[in-house]
């Protein structure tokens, strides 16, 4: 189950919300798409990754480790 909440990059995970939608742009989409590639080659458990739009709002997604990482 992911969790969805409206933390920031300063302060972490913050209050959890029941639902969101996002709109990425094709660069966003393919910029995210690149990351994840990256993630994949590294499985760094402490890694994210930011989108930012040109008005300053901040998409952060980070990939939960297993249980027995």
């Amino acid at each position: 189950m992911p969790r969805i909440d409206d933390g920031s990059a300063e302060t972490g995970p913050g209050r959890l919300l029941s639902t969101a939608w996002v709109t990425l742009s094709v660069e966003e989409a393919h910029d995210l798409l690149e990351a994840l590639k990256a993630w994949a080659d590294e499985r760094d458990p402490q890694w994210h990754t930011h989108i930012t739009d040109t008005a300053g709002n901040e998409l952060t997604i980070a990939i939960k480790p297993p249980d027995d990482a």
